[in-house]
């Protein structure tokens, strides 16, 4: 799970430092303050002015939620293995935007801005659950990962309150492909024999999906530089 993480985030930051390095234009880093305060998430913004009335931008949010409640282990005087020992509940989510976006002024210091983007989400879900009693210990493993892939229209407006400063309210509707994998693992122990045995209710299902949603409403702060 790791190396997906960080393949997915060096190919996003890779990508972008390809695709603006050689601008020498108006830039804007945005955070969105709307998933700070609901909380749970980071999301970020990278746009440059490319023409006019033209941006190309790319945001990434990322979604980590990761529990895990914890047991002594012991059952009498036996020390049970150590998957037998924890419930687990962990998530974690990656969402990437890339935009193309046009600018219209609509008063001082004020603009609507809309475009085309492509749009891409990793989500990785992980639970796990024990139930049993004195002589055996069921382990339950549920694991989903989802990809989605999309083409969507994004629109929002702009207020630009210094020159540094401005705050962006957006959302936006997207058509997407999706691809999902589930794994399903049962174990039992039996504490008289000290045995584990196990079953796959499902190995590597996989399930496909169309659909259109809209990804979310964000409000960004955002400051202003050139380079």
């Amino acid at each position: 799970m790791k190396k997906i993480i960080s393949a997915l985030l060096l190919g996003v930051f890779m990508f972008a430092g390809q695709a603006f390095s050689q601008e020498k234009e108006n830039r804007e880093l945005g955070i969105n303050i709307r998933s700070l305060w609901l909380g749970g998430s980071l999301h970020m913004l990278y746009r440059v002015q490319k023409k006019e009335n033209a941006w190309r931008r790319i945001d990434l949010m990322v979604s980590p939620n990761f529990h895990q409640t914890a047991f002594d282990g012991k059952i009498g005087e036996t020390t049970v293995p150590l998957d037998f020992r924890s419930n687990i509940n962990n998530n974690l989510n990656l969402t990437y935007r890339n935009v193309k976006e046009k600018y219209h002024r609509l008063a001082e210091g004020f603009d609507f801005y809309h475009g085309l983007m492509f749009y891409a989400n990793y989500n990785y879900s992980e639970s796990t659950s024990l139930f049993g009693g004195s002589t055996s210990i069921f382990y339950n493993s549920h694991v989903v990962q989802n990809v989605n892939l999309g083409l969507g229209y994004l629109a929002g407006l702009r207020y630009k309150f210094s020159d540094r400063f401005a705050l962006g309210f957006d959302t936006d509707l997207v058509l997407s492909l999706g691809a999902g994998l589930v794994n399903d693992e049962l174990q039992t122990y039996t504490v008289a024999t000290n045995l584990i045995n196990t079953t796959y209710p499902k190995l590597d299902e996989l399930s496909k999906s169309i659909d259109m949603q809209q990804t979310g409403t964000r409000i960004w702060l955002l400051f202003s530089f050139n380079k």
